[in-house]
């Protein structure tokens, strides 16, 4: 939200500037801006006085005739204004998101094929990213574009869920996350040890791409149960004609809810926790990488295979989070530096360029590559 500030105090300022140079409709127009990203009662109460302003600069009389010419210049306003508004997206764009939501296989999204490496889906997802970013692409359906190709990206980036989905295909495979991502979050929740990634819900973390992943500018809060999202999306008001909607689209987080509580009381206790507890205060290490875990003091495992393929589990479940924590870490300071150079704001662009990503850092140190 800083960085959504500073922006917003930057459009404020252009807005001022504007006004003092007696063009009020840019002044308001970035009045606006400076609103989306970050609202404040100053922004709104300029905005206010330079609509007034304006609307008097218009204005050459009182009586009928002036009256109707000070009525065709508000509307020749308006309409420049939705003129404005109309082009903040081009044909392109549209046709764009049409052809990334008609797709329902993660390759296709990315535009990559099946044999892509890493690197590849690394170089496909930075270009999308940007590309239908909810800040540069206003086009309707940008923001569900830009979730989707994230999705894409979490599961082909994924070397487990990756071949998962090339054994199941798009249907089988959107059918079957819905239970493996319910079953995860009861183990982490058992275990203390959690992955804030759920794909099994609607919203696609650009909080996470641009919040938390992303920094985005104008924000839209929706709550959950286990986090909240942030995007830039139209606000959307409930009432009596769609309390029905509602229900249907709330019941899959409430089955899911369920199955998770079920499942709770169906499983024993973990035998390994990743953080220190009261409980699983015994420290312990991995063989293979020296991956650090917590066990019971009655913790014992006489089998070599055994205590081998635990220590595998923990390894991957380390893994997974630090990659996922570092694909958020670098899409957050690209997507900072893109923006001050969006803005060329020198410093923050240099601040932007001195943001760290432990969690790279860590696969580094720990597994030899990020």
């Amino acid at each position: 939200m800083e960085a959504n500030k500073t922006d917003s105090e930057r459009c404020l300022s252009i807005a001022k500037e504007a006004a003092a140079e007696g063009n009020y409709e840019k002044a308001i127009r970035f009045c606006e801006k400076s609103i989306k990203l970050y609202p404040s009662e100053i922004a709104k109460r300029l905005m206010s006085e330079y609509t007034e302003k304006l609307t008097s600069q218009n204005t050459s009389g009182s009586n009928s005739k002036e009256n109707l010419k000070s009525e065709g210049s508000s509307a020749n306003y308006n309409s420049k204004k939705q003129e404005t508004k109309e082009k903040e997206y081009s044909s392109d764009q549209i046709d764009a998101v049409k052809k990334i939501k008609s797709c329902r296989d993660f390759y296709e999204i990315l535009g990559v094929p099946k044999t892509s490496s890493d690197a590849d889906l690394k170089k496909a997802y930075r270009k999308l990213a940007l590309q239908f970013h909810p800040d540069k692409n206003k086009a309707p359906g940008a923001t569900e574009a830009f979730k989707a190709i994230g999705k894409a990206f979490a599961v082909l980036s994924d070397a487990q869920k990756r071949r998962q989905y090339d054994e199941l295909g798009p249907e089988s495979f959107d059918d079957t996350v819905q239970s493996s991502s319910s079953t995860r979050h009861r183990h982490q929740t058992r275990t203390g040890h959690y992955n804030t990634y759920y794909w099994n819900d609607d919203d696609f973390s650009a909080d996470e791409l641009f919040n938390i992943f992303f920094g985005t500018g104008a924000t839209a809060r929706r709550h959950h149960p286990h986090r909240t999202h942030t995007y830039n999306q139209n606000n959307f008001n409930l009432n009596s004609t769609n309390n029905y909607a509602v229900f249907f689209q709330l019941m899959p987080i409430l089955i899911i809810v369920a199955l998770s509580l079920l499942s709770n009381l169906m499983i024993g206790e973990p035998v390994y926790n990743l953080q220190r507890t009261s409980k699983f205060a015994h420290r312990r290490q991995t063989n293979e990488h020296k991956v650090p875990y917590y066990v019971k003091s009655d913790f014992r495992i006489d089998n070599g295979h055994e205590l081998n393929r635990l220590e595998k589990q923990i390894e991957e479940e380390l893994h997974t989070e630090l990659r996922q924590n570092c694909y958020r870490e670098k899409t957050y300071k690209e997507t900072a530096m893109w923006r001050a150079r969006n803005y060329g704001d020198e410093r923050l662009l240099r601040k932007a360029s001195e943001y760290e990503t432990p969690s790279c850092d860590r696969i580094k140190n720990i597994f030899g590559a990020a």
